[in-house]
């Protein structure tokens, strides 16, 4: 079980620190390109990041919740780049 929490944090971290990077005006538009650097990477990331979007939320999971919409923000920086491959 507490392994299984740690994995969780660590994840969800990792995904912080990506959206943030994702989203800073300085770094985004480089960020986005080297997670679309090609096609296998382009999947994988976008596995994932379906992956996340698809999980039901139930009522006191806010961390759950502020996740997936993080993941869709993503989703919606990530397609301009993944659809000019």
């Amino acid at each position: 079980m507490r392994r299984t929490m740690l994995r969780a944090t660590l994840i969800r971290e990792a995904f912080l620190l990506l959206h943030s990077l994702a989203s800073n005006p300085k770094y985004g538009a480089s960020v986005l390109q080297v997670l679309t650097n090609t096609k296998a990477q382009s999947r994988l990331f976008l596995s994932v990041v379906s992956r996340i979007t698809s999980r039901r939320i139930q009522e006191n999971q806010t961390d759950k919740a502020d996740i997936i919409e993080m993941a869709r923000e993503l989703l919606q920086r990530i397609l301009p780049y993944v659809r000019d491959m």
